[in-house]
């Protein structure tokens, strides 16, 4: 320990001494104990709590090991500053194809979000393409349209609900009950940019198609009418496309585009 550190250390120990002995908040234990031994006491137990670190001030007073876990404050201080901010527009996306791309933000890349309650998604989806029916089990979805029209938005509600289908542009919103299914597509020729606001950190989400295929073969083909076809259910499987998807012919014939890879 240097002596410009020891220094420091008595100064910030007396002026904390005289503050506590103002309100009246000094214990006898402390009124018998030598600045001294306070900080020798202090050293001593920083060191066995940060064994083999640097004896820099954050952790020489424990200002983040000593912060309480099961309070906001005490989480938050476990992050730099640098660690709330996250570049979504820049970041890599999560799902990318010829069709659009998803870039996320949730606490799988922003550990500070937990406990929030919150997260983004940032989503282009190129003319005629579709964000596959989907699910998120533990959030409701808020959408806003940033830039494009004719964008398909659609959810089905549980057994013997309804299905709610709606065309919205640039400007316009909407949501996606918690645990419903629900997909986007866009129907027109020009890229369709939105983003999504999810009402959980870790909202999770479950692509219909894909995972519904994932069963066992038995539930699939009872499922599908197949009882018999195994080939015809792998056929259905080895077309399954990755999302965002290429959509309807008609509207990629309409907008020109190639119609090779339609599902």
């Amino acid at each position: 320990m240097t002596l410009l550190s020891a220094t420091f250390l008595l100064l910030s120990s007396n002026i904390v001494s005289a503050a506590l002995r103002g309100a009246g908040l000094e214990t006898e234990h402390e009124k018998q104990e030598s600045i001294g031994e306070r900080i020798d006491r202090k050293l001593h137990r920083n060191n066995n709590d940060n064994e083999g670190q640097g004896r820099t001030l954050s952790n020489l007073f424990g200002w983040r090991k000593d912060a309480d876990p099961n309070t906001a404050l005490g989480r938050r201080q476990q992050f730099d500053k640098s660690d709330f901010v996250f570049d979504l527009l820049g970041s890599v996306p999560g799902a990318m194809t010829s069709a659009g791309t998803i870039q996320t933000l949730d606490v799988g890349n922003l550990p500070s979000l937990a406990g929030q309650g919150l997260s983004y998604a940032l989503i282009n989806i190129e003319p005629c393409g579709i964000n596959l029916p989907h699910v998120h089990p533990r959030a409701t979805e808020l959408l806003y349209v940033i830039s494009g029209k004719d964008l398909r938005v659609a959810f089905v509600e549980e057994n013997g609900g309804r299905v709610i289908v709606n065309d919205i542009g640039m400007g316009e919103a909407t949501f996606f009950p918690e645990g419903l299914i629900h997909y986007q597509q866009n129907l027109s020729c020009e890229t369709a940019t939105y983003i999504a606001a999810l009402n959980s950190e870790d909202p999770g989400v479950i692509t219909v198609t894909t995972q519904f295929f994932r069963l066992p073969n038995e539930a699939i083909q009872g499922s599908l009418g197949q009882d018999e076809d195994e080939d015809k259910v792998q056929q259905l499987i080895d077309g399954l496309p990755a999302g965002p998807a290429d959509g309807r012919r008609v509207c990629m014939e309409k907008c020109g585009l190639d119609i090779t890879p339609v599902w």
